[in-house]
C-alpha cells in the first residue's frame, strides 16, 4: 500500500486557504461544483471533536 502525504511548511500552517482549496477541489472532481451551503449554516468555534 502506498500512502502519499502532503504537508505544508510550518510558516504556512496558520493559513486555512489551502485546506479549503483542497476540499473544494475534491468536491469539484466529484462534479459538485454548484453545491452551496444553506443560509442557516452556522459555525460552532467551541465544538469539541469528541462531540462530533
Amino acid at each position: 500500500m502506498v500512502v502519499r502525504l502532503l504537508h505544508c511548511v510550518t510558516v504556512n500552517c496558520g493559513d486555512n486557504a489551502g485546506m479549503i482549496a483542497a476540499a473544494a477541489y475534491i468536491e469539484w472532481k466529484k462534479g459538485l461544483e454548484n453545491v452551496q451551503a444553506g443560509l442557516d449554516l452556522n459555525a460552532k468555534p467551541s465544538l469539541v471533536f469528541e462531540d462530533m
